[in-house]
C-alpha cells in the first residue's frame, strides 16, 4: 500500500515535469515536499510501469565540408522564382 501511495506521488511529479524528470530529480522534489524514501526505492517503483526520462536530443554536425575542394557546378541551372 505504501508503494502505491508513493507511486502516485512519484507519478505527479513526473507528469508535472512533462516527463522530464528522471528519478534523481523527482527525489529531490519529493524531499522538498517532506516525503522521504530512497532514491533506488523510487527508481525501483519508476521502473516497473516504465516511468523514464525524456533525452534531449542534441544536434550533432555529421559532416565536416572541406573548404579545399570545389563546389559542385550547377548541372540543372535552374532558377527557382516562388510566385507567391
Amino acid at each position: 500500500m505504501e508503494n502505491r501511495k508513493l507511486y502516485k506521488k512519484i507519478k505527479a511529479v513526473y507528469d508535472e515535469s512533462g516527463g522530464v524528470y528522471g528519478s534523481p530529480r523527482i527525489y529531490d522534489r519529493l524531499d522538498e515536499q517532506g516525503v522521504i524514501w530512497s532514491e533506488n526505492r523510487i527508481a525501483r517503483l519508476m521502473r516497473l510501469p516504465g516511468l523514464r526520462a525524456k533525452q534531449e536530443k542534441t544536434f550533432k554536425v555529421t559532416t565536416r565540408r572541406n573548404k579545399a575542394h570545389p563546389v559542385a557546378p550547377n548541372l540543372l541551372d535552374r532558377t527557382l522564382k516562388p510566385t507567391g
